[in-house]
């Protein structure tokens, strides 16, 4: 009897070891891949080191939508113009990644210019039509005027349309019917849509 039971003795001291190795190991390996928790910061020096890596990263998503715009806003020969949309855009997109580390749900990003508004603008401004003016280094005063003003009025029609969006936004948010939107719009759908309309416009701007 005791030949017989020992075998199985044996086998369950190993497995036991296994199961405990295995939780030393597993244990081991997460202390190892978490460096920081949830609540905790690291070093001033380090911190600083890391956003300014995040911000690099950022960089190239964050002034697309304003290159972007620019061509069917009817500004990218004021190139005084599109500097100022783009300076524009980081420091408001500065200024709301502030408020959401200290007031909002505190994410460890940089919030940028959504893409999403880019296709229903790029949509609007097609029915304007062309840009109807275009200035040179011979235009005079009143032709360079009348060049402002054209894509002035449409900043003033596409700024007025997404703040009318946003309240809209706000509204499903708060009432929770974008869980119910969620059963038939998915990620997918929006993705494939987004992508191609800015691809789309993306490549022939620079082709």
């Amino acid at each position: 009897m005791d030949n017989e039971t020992t075998p199985t003795h044996h086998t369950l001291l190993s497995k036991s070891a296994s199961a405990s190795d295995l939780e030393m190991v597993t244990s081991k390996s997460s202390k190892r891949t978490v460096i920081y928790g949830v609540n905790e910061r690291p070093p001033l020096c380090q911190s600083i080191l890391l956003g300014l890596q995040h911000f690099l990263t950022f960089f190239g998503s964050g002034i697309a939508p304003p290159l972007l715009l620019a061509g069917p806003l009817c500004m990218e020969q004021d190139q005084l113009a599109v500097s100022q949309l783009v300076s524009t855009a980081f420091f408001i997109e500065g200024i709301i990644t502030l408020l959401q580390v200290t007031f909002g749900v505190r994410l460890p990003i940089v919030q940028g210019g959504n893409m999403g508004y880019l296709v229903p603008v790029f949509a609007y401004l097609h029915t304007r039509g062309d840009c109807p003016v275009s200035i040179s280094a011979n235009s005079t005063i009143a032709e360079k005027a009348n060049y402002t003003e054209v894509w002035q009025t449409r900043m003033c029609e596409v700024q007025g349309a997404i703040i009318v969006a946003s309240c809209f936004q706000v509204f499903i948010g708060f009432t929770g019917l974008v869980g119910y939107l969620l059963k038939y719009i998915g990620p997918d759908h929006y993705c494939s849509i987004d992508n191609t309309s800015c691809y789309r416009c993306g490549c022939s701007s620079s082709c």
